[in-house]
């Protein structure tokens, strides 16, 4: 065990957890879920790896689903994408927008709507944004919208709290369907 934890730990260290979730060294959710804890009863974990996932929580004190940061491995069963889904799990009703689904600009993957683009946030505001890539650590692939087309650029990160992501999520949604919506108009 001590072995797999030094070695996700250097994984992390060498390539910035990017894409440390998709390694099946989840230690901690396995002894949480042998020890007879419910999932939604456990607390937030962050893990080891040092990525910025903006993550919900289920604080069985409070009754309601709350906002953590996810390092990208290891944890536990209590993390969730989104406040829907954590809520669905784990009891009570949320008050969050319903979920839509979209496709990928660049994958055609599915990805859910966790927010919709504040009204103060015109379409024209999100698309006159320019590319900001951050600085070292972690990289992660923006979007942004060049006036015809969206495109891609990796953002460097290295310390950004959870309502960055948050944010750029909801900027690269809102980019996402202008751009659909303008080359609908040139066909």
């Amino acid at each position: 065990m001590e072995r797999i934890s030094a070695t996700m730990l250097f994984i992390c260290m060498l390539f910035g957890c990017a894409f440390a979730a998709s390694f099946p060294f989840n230690q901690a959710a396995e002894a949480n879920a042998s020890s007879g804890v419910s999932r939604c009863q456990q607390p937030p974990q962050s893990g080891l790896c040092l990525a910025y996932f903006p993550r919900f929580y289920f604080n069985a004190t409070t009754g309601k689903c709350q906002n953590f940061v996810y390092g990208g491995c290891q944890g536990n069963q209590n993390n969730f994408f989104t406040e829907e889904e954590c809520m669905k799990a784990c009891g009570g009703d949320s008050e969050e927008t319903p979920k839509k689904e979209l496709e990928s600009p660049t994958d055609n993957a599915v990805v859910e709507d966790s927010a919709a683009v504040s009204e103060a946030q015109t379409e024209e505001d999100v698309c006159s944004l320019p590319k900001e890539p951050g600085l070292c650590y972690a990289l992660f692939t923006k979007y942004y919208f060049n006036g015809e087309k969206c495109e891609t650029f990796t953002n460097k990160v290295r310390k950004v709290d959870a309502e960055d992501f948050i944010e750029d999520f909801k900027k690269r949604e809102a980019v996402h369907r202008i751009s659909i919506s303008y080359s609908q108009q040139k066909l």
